[in-house]
């Protein structure tokens, strides 16, 4: 539906399949199979396929956002791995000019995600008691 119907559905719909998704996955995120996961993840990708920015705003300041909360770790950084995956080289059901304008989005944010991506590293090393001295030498 997302891939073939999204673009014919009123706006209205939109929000409401895209937060029912959001809350599905903050509530059962940690407790459901990886791979029902990463398809409703997957989901929410394809809406940012078409919706982001202009009507999906807030698409990767979520998954940063979550990226940095150790509760919603892993579901941030998937979000993150699948969105560089599928937005930096979209399939061909894309127009030229939208999959450009997903480059340059994504790349206009790839600071941001370095810096959180180094800051995870450094969250998972202090609490498993390395410091950076265990990787120097």
């Amino acid at each position: 539906m997302i891939r073939r119907q999204w673009v014919g559905l009123p706006s209205e719909e939109h929000v409401e399949i895209r937060q029912t998704l959001e809350r599905f996955l903050t509530d059962h995120f940690k407790s459901a199979p990886p791979f029902i996961g990463n398809k409703l993840i997957k989901l929410l990708v394809d809406i940012a396929r078409v919706d982001w920015p202009h009507f999906y705003p807030d698409f990767l300041s979520q998954a940063l956002e979550m990226s940095s909360t150790p509760d919603a770790m892993r579901q941030g950084l998937t979000t993150l791995l699948i969105a560089s995956e599928e937005l930096a080289t979209p399939r061909d059901d894309l127009s030229s000019r939208r999959k450009e304008e997903l480059k340059k989005l994504l790349t206009a944010q790839s600071p941001q995600v370095k810096k959180k991506s180094y800051r995870v590293v450094e969250y998972i090393d202090l609490t498993q008691g390395k410091t950076k001295s265990d990787f120097c030498g």
